[in-house]
């Protein structure tokens, strides 16, 4: 579907970029690296007024099932400045978010179903405190590029009411904190970060993340 072909081709054309920018630069310095990630995102958002608004405010009740979560993995790719700081960008993918609401206390209920597929690209700089035996802390902000495809439909009595399709996308602010590990070239990452404002909610994400430094 056109919905995935968008996706894959933002990732390739991430990947590329960066794997072009990287092989310019790693053999001259050695500061570069890059990573994986795998873990969940979660939608901070009420069932209730998820339901509300998919329904319509005027709806006297709603029962709503809402799955909010789902496994998030992004890729990263950055560069050390110094022990200190570093400029990371990364493809972050949410997974998607999902809603089915029924009215109820009405004879006619109306009954609808919400589906978001989520990921973006992120800018970030990143702040690190190094500890003891290659324990570093982890803080960063930064802007972030971000695309959702939404399918609504509402219904009543096995009628649409309403059908949308939207392909909606911004650019919000992010913060992120973790902790990292650090044996040979590889780093393990555990991370946290904070995703503002896509499509009106707060995104939270928890990854846990494979570092090779060049």
């Amino acid at each position: 579907m056109l919905k995935g072909s968008r996706k894959r081709i933002a990732l390739v054309c991430f990947i590329s970029s960066i794997s072009m920018l990287s092989s310019l630069s790693v053999t001259a310095d050695s500061k570069w690296y890059a990573g994986v990630g795998i873990g969940s995102a979660e939608a901070d958002i009420s069932s209730s007024r998820a339901g509300s608004r998919l329904l319509g405010e005027g709806a006297t009740g709603v029962n709503t099932s809402l799955d909010n979560d789902d496994t998030a993995y992004k890729i990263t790719v950055g560069y050390d400045y110094s022990k200190h700081f570093a400029v990371e960008a990364a493809y972050v993918n949410f997974g998607d978010f999902n809603l089915d609401a029924n009215e109820t206390g009405v004879a006619n209920p109306l009954v609808g179903s919400f589906d978001a597929d989520t990921d973006g690209i992120s800018l970030a700089i990143v702040g690190k405190l190094p500890l003891a035996n290659n324990f570093s802390l982890l803080g960063k902000v930064g802007a972030y590029y971000w695309n959702s495809d939404t399918d609504t439909s509402v219904t009543q009595s096995g009628a649409p009411v309403a059908i949308n399709e939207v392909d909606d996308n911004g650019t919000d602010f992010f913060y992120g904190v973790g902790a990292q590990y650090d044996f040979n070239q590889f780093s393990v990452r555990a991370e946290y970060e904070n995703y503002n404002d896509i499509i009106d909610e707060d995104y939270d994400v928890y990854t846990l993340n494979l570092m090779y430094h060049f």
